[in-house]
């Protein structure tokens, strides 16, 4: 990947509302290379500069352009599991109560069939004398 793609993912995380410490990071963990990171987060952070201490204004002059032009998503990070720090907790927490109810109904069949087993290593000999007459 391209250090213009991770800059853009990273503009991308920052318009999702993370901090540019929190989008590099991110990239890192996920294995991107952190030299390329770094490059692109001083592309981020002097683009960002530059917008709010314009040296002199910029003069558009075909906006069709800019409209058709559309920023490259990396392909590798997915927002899921790239941030660490969510700022929309409730997929956080359907995903949790999702996964406890999982675990709820593992427990259950545990605990069944683990009496099932005790049952039958108590009373087995009883039950098979009682089928054997």
């Amino acid at each position: 990947m391209t250090k213009e793609e991770i800059a853009a993912g990273l503009r991308t995380a920052i318009e999702h509302g993370y901090s540019l410490e929190n989008a590099a990071e991110s990239f890192v963990n996920a294995g991107y290379n952190p030299n390329d990171v770094k490059d692109a987060k001083e592309i981020v952070s002097m683009g960002a500069s530059s917008i709010v201490r314009p040296d002199k204004p910029m003069q558009i002059e075909d906006t069709s352009a800019l409209k058709q032009t559309s920023i490259p998503m990396p392909s590798k990070v997915s927002q899921s599991e790239s941030f660490s720090a969510a700022p929309n907790q409730k997929a956080q927490t359907q995903t949790k109560s999702g996964a406890s109810k999982w675990m709820i109904l593992g427990i259950s069949i545990l605990l069944v069939l683990i009496g099932i087993i005790l049952f039958f290593m108590i009373f087995g000999e009883s039950i098979l004398s009682m089928f054997m007459k």
